[in-house]
């Protein structure tokens, strides 16, 4: 029991010193970005990368979460497990290919 305590208190350690130096990382990045970028372009910039994350947290449209109760589910029946892996593979990227044009045609107008 104390050796699975320390594997996982080993890996939450692990992930959680990664987290922390992406988070540095970005900070970092930001701090330079903000050097050498002019307000309005910074200001969209920040912009963007506020919208992102919304933008692909709608695109994902809650597989992570239910690919943990229908994979489960669908074990003994492969064409329905296959059926829905598919789906949940292919729906969110074409989400995202819809968001990108959709995007791209939005700042050809207004550029």
């Amino acid at each position: 029991m104390a050796q699975i305590i320390q594997l996982i208190l080993r890996g939450g350690s692990l992930s959680f010193f990664i987290r922390m130096a992406g988070v540095g990382l970005m900070l970092l990045a930001q701090i330079i970005l903000a050097r050498y970028m002019s307000v309005q372009d910074y200001g969209y910039f920040i912009y963007i990368f506020s919208v992102t994350p919304i933008v692909a947290l709608i695109c994902q449209a809650g597989f992570q979460t239910s690919s943990l109760r229908f994979l489960y589910e669908y074990q003994k029946k492969p064409a329905l497990r296959n059926g829905f892996l598919i789906t949940s593979f292919t729906f969110p990227l074409s989400m995202s290919i819809l968001l990108t044009i959709v995007s791209w045609c939005l700042y050809a107008a207004y550029a």
